[in-house]
């Protein structure tokens, strides 16, 4: 029941379709409407979102050093598009990149060193002992190894998802391999050419037209409906047990804010070492 009620958190595209009210009516068990003052309160804290920014970062070197192709998704390119950045009540990244660089990202000695050089740790992603060979996890080492298992095998928090996904040439698309996402399946040209863009305090690669991928994978109302899931990943615990949706007018353009100071400027090396820059 808890597998699926994870799954669960993962299905939310119904909520931005056209008969979005309806499915809410229609469910009182699982949906209920909130008042922006509500909204507020599941903001994230200045200290994750320090964190969420730095990590994505570090992870835009480090896959720019090694050629690796990646751009944000899901929730983290709604930020972008939406808000400008992390999106306030987000307490986690995506990004996506093909599947071909996995083996490079798990196993390449080099990338393995710069990862480790700043705390950082890749690993594929595992629920109750279910691994997901195309989720990668990508996290900061800042606790002892024996105080970071979970017996459901979650990954240590915060984290940035890697999806993994594959070119259909059939189709001129790029596919995710879980089926869950299939609607968020993208045409090659609303991907390419990839834009380095700014994201909140920091940068990160992003698909050429952005909107596209959005409505397609979240229908026409990504712009004017917000979601809250039904679980967060930092305890792993439910919302009361109900997804929450509200009006985001009041927080277009709005993203979590940090103390840029706070965030280092080190960028990795051709020989893989950090460097003090600006």
């Amino acid at each position: 029941n808890e597998y699926k009620s994870y799954l669960s958190c993962m299905n939310l595209e119904d909520l931005f379709r056209e008969d979005h009210n309806e499915i809410v009516e229609d469910n009182p068990n699982l949906f209920r409407q909130i008042s922006s003052e509500e909204v507020k309160q599941h903001f994230i804290s200045e200290e994750l979102a320090r964190e969420l920014y730095q990590l994505l970062t570090d992870i835009h070197n480090i896959f720019t050093k090694y050629h690796i192709s990646y751009w944000i998704s899901f929730g983290t390119l709604l930020g972008y598009q939406r808000h400008g950045g992390i999106i306030p009540w987000d307490d986690d990244a995506d990004i996506s990149c093909f599947a071909e660089d996995k083996d490079k990202i798990l196993s390449d000695p080099g990338f393995q060193s710069d990862l480790s050089q700043i705390g950082l740790t890749v690993e594929v992603s595992q629920f109750y002992g279910i691994v997901d060979p195309y989720l990668l996890k990508i996290y900061r080492r800042t606790i002892p190894i024996s105080e970071e298992i979970d017996p459901r095998g979650y990954s240590p928090f915060p984290f940035c998802d890697v999806f993994l996904v594959r070119r259909n040439s059939r189709e001129s698309r790029i596919d995710f391999y879980n089926p869950v996402h299939a609607e968020h399946n993208i045409l090659e040209e609303e991907l390419f050419p990839l834009r380095e863009v700014s994201f909140g305090p920091t940068r990160v690669c992003a698909p050429a037209h952005a909107e596209d991928v959005l409505t397609r994978g979240f229908g026409r109302s990504w712009s004017i409906r917000g979601v809250i899931q039904r679980c967060n990943h930092a305890d792993k615990q439910e919302y009361e047990g109900l997804t929450m949706t509200f009006d985001v007018a009041p927080f277009v353009g709005v993203h979590a804010e940090v103390d840029t100071s706070m965030l280092e400027t080190w960028k990795v090396t051709e020989q893989g070492t950090p460097d003090e820059g600006a």
